[in-house]
């Protein structure tokens, strides 16, 4: 496995070139084990100072390209360095200049596809599937829930068509 203080090291670099001050304290790193939609988190307690950024494990793995992990963690550096700022303002003319300045591309989000990175797949068979009665859409679901129990109180949003449950 990656690394993640040495990749926390060599991004602060990075956005010093870029000329970028990196004044925020160092937060916790940590890896996320659990994290399947996200590459990476910024967090900031502003009542007690604690900071961290968690990176998914995925992205960590020693087969896997650091350019995704380097972007990530800048990504995650700067929501450190502008804090509750999201994706707008100070964070986007940030993101905006790291990108201009280096061979990184900082934005709001990214695609599996664009990483590269295969996330490993863990197929459970549903336990219920609800059919649209005019497009055919299945929908599938593990648990009981209110469009599990009444599909037909349920329009599907695309042909407003209702739902039948089909198992």
């Amino acid at each position: 496995m990656k690394d993640i203080n040495r990749i926390y090291d060599e991004c602060v670099e990075i956005l010093e070139n870029a000329g970028i001050a990196v004044t925020a304290p160092r937060p916790t790193l940590k890896v996320n084990t659990r994290a399947t939609k996200r590459w990476g988190q910024s967090r900031i307690n502003h009542g007690t100072g604690y900071r961290e950024i968690n990176i998914a494990k995925v992205m960590l793995d020693d087969n896997a390209d650091e350019y995704p992990v380097h972007n990530t963690m800048l990504h995650e550096m700067l929501h450190q360095e502008c804090p509750g700022d999201n994706h707008g303002g100070e964070w986007k003319r940030k993101a905006d200049k790291v990108t201009r300045l280096t061979t990184y591309n900082i934005t709001r989000c990214t695609s599996y596809d664009e990483y590269g990175v295969h996330l490993p797949t863990r197929e459970k068979p549903a336990k219920y599937i609800c059919r649209c009665k005019e497009c055919g859409l299945e929908i599938k679901r593990e648990r009981m829930s209110r469009f599990v129990e009444h599909p037909e109180n349920f329009k599907h949003g695309t042909c407003t068509a209702g739902f039948e449950r089909i198992k």
